[in-house]
């Protein structure tokens, strides 16, 4: 068994390379946006979509290839050398999306951020930043799925891997903290998906015995906790009557945390 920090290493090098293939499709998405799209053409926005659902492929691709070189390095420092020599296991990359499938969700991510924006009084320009934003968040999101699809396939069929984590960037937003507070996803329960919206930066790790939890997710369950706490100790500012609430407090303890930091530095 590899020490703690190999294992961290190996994680923040994964997350460091799924990082470059975000960045790197979207600074393709943002030259195609400005060759294709004209303001006064709707039809332009399609057309975007189309191409951009090319490079949204290619681009998962890498994140898949990525996700089963790491899953084979990060199993070779946690399992024992015994085990893998019995029972030799190699990853296999997630399959590609169907073309037609990408182009429809971003087709509908760009027209309902173009579309929505001029119904709210945006000016055409203002209104096709939207649109680009919201088709950028669809497009990273279905591309480094397919690391994360790679993972939980592999640790679905890794008879060594008891199930995965959830790690987070080093700033996470409420949802993904709250559901990286949660721990290890095993195999024997029924939540067997990544859950992750638009231009999210979590990664799934896989879990082995006598993996370590990450700095990430240790840090998450203390907040949580701090949240709920906090919450009880001001109802007026808690969520309640709703299947959310526990969501809902990590987002306003942050918000608190964030007004009180804000108000130090004022201060200051």
């Amino acid at each position: 068994m590899a020490s703690p920090d190999v294992a961290s290493e190996l994680v923040r090098a994964y997350q460091l390379d799924q990082r470059r293939v975000s960045r790197g499709l979207l600074a393709e998405l943002l030259r195609l946006w400005r060759a294709v799209v004209r303001l006064d053409d709707l039809a332009s926005f399609i057309r975007f979509a189309e191409l951009a659902a090319v490079l949204v492929g290619r681009r998962r691709d890498e994140s898949a290839a990525i996700a089963t070189r790491f899953y084979e390095l990060f199993r070779q420092s946690q399992v024992p050398a015994a085990a893998v020599a019995v029972g030799p296991f190699v990853p296999v990359a997630a399959a590609p999306l169907a073309e037609d499938a990408v182009t429809g969700e971003l087709r509908g991510a760009v027209l309902a951020g173009f579309v929505g924006g001029r119904r709210a009084g945006f000016a055409p320009g203002k209104a096709a930043d939207n649109a680009l934003v919201r088709a950028a968040g669809t497009a990273t999101r279905l591309a480094l799925n397919g690391g994360r699809d790679t993972i939980l396939q592999a640790v679905r069929d890794d008879s060594e891997a008891l199930g995965w984590l959830r790690v987070t960037d080093g700033d996470p937003c409420h949802f993904c903290l709250t559901l990286a507070s949660r721990g290890p996803e095993y195999k024997s329960r029924a939540t067997a998906s990544f859950q992750a919206h638009s231009l999210c930066g979590c990664v799934a790790m896989p879990v082995f015995e006598g993996t370590p939890m990450p700095a990430s997710t240790r840090r998450a369950e203390e907040i949580y906790v701090a949240a709920q706490r906090w919450a009880s100790e001001h109802p007026a500012s808690a969520a309640t009557g709703t299947k959310n609430d526990a969501l809902n407090n990590v987002r306003r303890y942050l918000e608190h945390r964030r007004e009180v930091s804000s108000a130090r530095d004022t201060a200051a």
